[in-house]
């Protein structure tokens, strides 16, 4: 809830976890990440809903990648995850295993 009272809605099932799904499968059987025009392509996401999550993601550690700030966006590229995000993807065994 915000200062005001407001209820601020989760994005993680409809915008962080179909990205962290999209950089699992692109990284699976290459060691090229994919850029965030390619994440933005493979999951239907706009460019603002991308580059907000990458962002938020990047800060969490569950991504890596070198970003780069255009005038109109900022853009990543060789997208890859962290520990924690080939846990929450299910790439890697949970922490208790």
């Amino acid at each position: 809830m915000t200062p005001e009272g407001r209820v601020v809605e989760s994005t993680w099932e409809h915008r962080e976890m179909p990205i962290l799904r999209a950089i699992a499968a692109r990284t699976r059987d290459s060691l090229n990440g994919p850029s965030s025009d390619d994440v933005e392509h493979e999951t239907g996401l706009t460019r603002v809903e991308v580059a907000l999550a990458l962002r938020d993601l990047e800060r969490a550690n569950y991504i890596i990648g070198p970003s780069v700030r255009y005038p109109d966006r900022p853009f990543w590229v060789e997208l890859h995850l962290t520990e924690r995000g080939l846990r929450v993807t299910e790439r890697w065994p949970s922490e208790s295993f």
